[in-house]
């Protein structure tokens, strides 16, 4: 399963370039750059979901730093 998440987020973060690539060369296309982020959003919350119920051992999202 931690395979199978961390596929999930790389996924997403290609999602976020073609999201990029496709704004560098048609600015006007904000609804398919919102979809490919949207996706990318879900595919990366999937992943996450993922690792942290099925793989309790595994870090959690943390917004505290450590000390």
């Amino acid at each position: 399963m931690y395979l199978f998440s961390r596929i999930l987020q790389f996924i997403a973060m290609i999602d976020c370039c073609v999201a990029l690539i496709w704004g560098m060369y048609n600015p006007a296309a904000y609804g398919k750059q919102l979809i490919f982020l949207f996706t990318a959003v879900l595919l990366f919350y999937s992943g996450r979901v993922i690792q942290n119920r099925f793989l309790p051992d595994s870090p959690k999202i943390s917004v505290k730093q450590k000390e």
